[in-house]
């Protein structure tokens, strides 16, 4: 019986061996193929801006470039040129896109002398093309160093660009999605979705979701970055969508970026979503994320799928139904984050770095998808976007 065992074991081991060396070679094969594409982009872009520098007038239907006109939702986010421009619009309301300053480093963040302000017809690129060039950084995964030239821009004037009004973009859209109400809430949720949890309202839909890094030098920071899940290091990030479905809110899309190693509980115990939980509501997570003491602290229900005890055989009717609801309600954060992994910068291993901004740029990723449509459509309204349904944002 123990050799049946060791052999079983022997045979297991080997499967997972292969397993894992299959799952190197795929990753590879699709870091090398993403590699690809964004040379093709960045070589396509090199030939269309050669005898000028890049501006979002590029975009234009009638007088931008052939190639990059039919194409704005691959450079700039949004559908078409004059959504993106009506974007522009709204980040002009009261003078605040004029208003940004450059920043030169973390240092710049608490500094608002006005001295330090850098004058505006200093600048190499106007507001509205500094966001264009942070749209699409994000949107192209193309590195800051290589879109600089294209924008006219030395990789040091570029990358204070991009961190800048990255941080602007940061502030304007986590005042635009407030935390709403638990009457917003319940008002903005579809039919089909109440009930789902008998006697609860539901609130949040959360998981977390990570992103590779590149393999660190320094011991410490390797170990704090390793991730067991990933089998790689990664940092973790901490995301929470409405039952719409869909919105992520600036508490919920935070941009606090956990190493690989932080487990589900210390990280949402450390994170604002604490703090947002509504007294007789319900919310969904996986199974990693046991916080049902703290939750029930706060009249709040939390429900994950359920887990098999001790030689239990099988789950009650009950007990599958419930974790097949659950099951089917979570699909909708793996759909969520699948749109923010749609910003091509995620494609890539996040870069050392890049550390101090990559929360940030899961933040503004999340939030900018509150513009899409809702991620179950309305047959009533199949056009609608997430931030008309829960914030009341009118077309």
């Amino acid at each position: 019986m123990d050799e049946k065992v060791r052999s079983a074991t022997m045979a297991t081991k080997e499967e997972m061996a292969e397993l894992t060396n299959q799952l190197k070679r795929l990753t590879s094969e699709v870091e090398v193929k993403n590699a690809a594409e964004e040379a093709a982009m960045r070589g396509e872009l090199t030939e269309a801006t050669a005898m000028a520098s890049l501006t979002y007038e590029a975009l234009h239907p009638k007088t931008g470039n052939e190639h990059m006109r039919k194409r704005v939702s691959n450079y700039a986010f949004f559908r078409s040129y004059k959504t993106l421009v009506a974007f522009f619009e709204f980040l002009e309301v009261g003078g605040a896109l004029g208003a940004v300053r450059l920043r030169r480093g973390a240092e710049d963040d608490a500094d608002d002398r006005p001295d330090k302000k850098t004058r505006q017809g200093a600048r190499s690129l106007t507001p509205r093309d500094s966001i264009f060039f942070v749209l699409f950084v994000l949107r192209t995964g193309i590195d800051v160093v290589d879109a600089s030239p294209l924008f006219g821009l030395d990789d040091s004037s570029g990358s204070r660009y991009f961190s800048s009004y990255l941080c602007f973009l940061h502030e304007w859209l986590s005042a635009e999605f407030p935390t709403p109400s638990k009457e917003q809430i319940i008002a903005a949720t579809p039919d089909r979705f109440k009930n789902k949890i008998p006697n609860w309202d539901l609130q949040l839909i959360f998981d977390a979701t990570e992103f590779r890094t590149e393999f660190p030098e320094d011991l410490m920071v390797y170990r704090t970055l390793w991730s067991a899940y990933k089998h790689w290091t990664t940092v973790k990030m901490l995301g929470a969508i409405y039952p719409c479905p869909g919105g992520f809110c600036a508490q919920t899309a935070d941009p606090t970026a956990f190493g690989g190693a932080a487990g589900d509980v210390p990280c949402t115990l450390a994170s604002p979503l604490m703090g947002l939980l509504e007294d007789q509501m319900c919310s969904l997570a996986d199974k990693g994320f046991t916080l049902h003491a703290e939750f029930a602290a706060k009249g709040h229900y939390l429900a994950i799928p359920m887990y098999a005890y001790n030689k239990q055989k099988s789950f009650t009717i009950e007990d599958s139904a419930m974790s097949h609801t659950i099951g089917h309600l979570r699909i909708y954060i793996e759909e969520a984050f699948r749109r923010v992994r749609e910003f091509k910068i995620f494609r890539k291993q996040v870069k050392m770095s890049q550390l101090d901004l990559i929360g940030k740029v899961y933040s503004v990723c999340a939030l900018l998808t509150n513009f899409q449509t809702l991620l179950e459509k309305d047959p009533n309204d199949p056009h609608i976007s997430i931030a008309e349904r829960l914030w009341g944002f009118h077309r």
